[in-house]
């Protein structure tokens, strides 16, 4: 099935703009770094509709702009909790996204899973949390103290908001499922107008907050490139995630394309370190095996 390869394809993608993208934040002022970055998605994605007609309803532009919204808060909870905590702590906690989404597709969008469907799942969970805490309940327990803090809340909005933003979208490719009266939207539509939406918000809490335009100058001076090459990471990434969203399963596609967390290890060097080797290899033979029940 197609979909399934554009999910492990945007996998990929999205383990390269999720590795530069977390060690290039600590550097810069959220605000500005975001807002930089969502005006280059936005210009650098106007190639996908140079040649589409654009004429949707209204109803299809407040949807999208909604998604826009949504898109906004997740980055900006995102980035907030990436800045003050350790990426080993919000990582684990964005995995709930993945169940998160799952339940809302088979509750809200009557998606139906087999078994194999079910047990590849919570293979891929399970192997996401190994990966990242360890078979050591007690990290588990280090994170959950933390647990009162407004940067876990953060994370656990962004969760919300990551999930949300999947059944939006899916809605927004195919309306019939729920029969919502708003025009069939392309996946190269749907990634640029929201987008576009996604850095005028932007930059309107910049102008809203007053923040000053040093932070904007010095991300410009100092991260222009790696900006752009997560810009276009972000943008193969993520139109190559709704080609996929657009044909098949979201319980299916979240979860194929959540192997980004054992490919960030890989890209990032880090799976054939000596330490705590036990627990990437089990992870990586979890997932693996996963993606075989998913895909076969």
């Amino acid at each position: 099935m197609t979909w399934i390869l554009y999910a492990l394809i945007s996998a990929v993608f999205f383990a390269i703009y999720m590795l530069i993208f977390s060690r290039t934040i600590h550097k810069e002022h959220a605000l500005e770094y975001l807002t930089i970055m969502a005006c280059f998605v936005a210009v650098f994605s106007f190639s996908l509709v140079k040649d589409q007609s654009l004429q949707y309803s209204a109803g299809t532009w407040m949807w999208l702009y909604t998604i826009s919204i949504l898109l906004t808060i997740f980055f900006l909870f995102l980035a907030q909790s990436l800045k003050h905590l350790e990426s080993s702590e919000v990582a684990p906690l964005m995995n709930i996204t993945l169940l998160l989404t799952v339940i809302l597709s088979v509750f809200i969008l009557h998606e139906s899973l087999s078994l194999k469907n079910i047990l590849g799942i919570g293979l891929m969970i399970l192997g996401s949390y190994i990966i990242e805490l360890g078979m050591h309940i007690n990290r588990l327990k280090k994170i959950l103290k933390k647990f009162k803090s407004k940067y876990i809340t953060t994370t656990f909005m962004a969760v919300l908001a990551a999930s949300v933003i999947v059944l939006f979208e899916k809605i927004a490719l195919n309306p019939g499922l729920l029969l919502v009266p708003i025009d069939t939207v392309t996946p190269e539509a749907l990634f640029f107008l929201t987008r576009v939406g996604m850095a005028l918000n932007f930059i309107l809490i910049l102008l809203c907050t007053r923040k000053s335009y040093q932070g904007v100058n010095h991300a410009l001076k100092k991260r222009v490139l790696p900006l752009i090459i997560i810009s276009g990471f972000n943008i193969a990434a993520n139109y190559i995630y709704y080609l996929a969203l657009q044909d098949g399963p979201v319980s299916l596609v979240v979860t194929l394309s959540s192997l980004s967390t054992l490919l960030v290890v890989l890209i990032g060097g880090e799976l054939f370190h000596e330490r705590h080797m036990r627990q990437k290899f089990i992870a990586s033979i979890l997932m693996i095996a996963a993606t075989y029940l998913i895909v076969i």
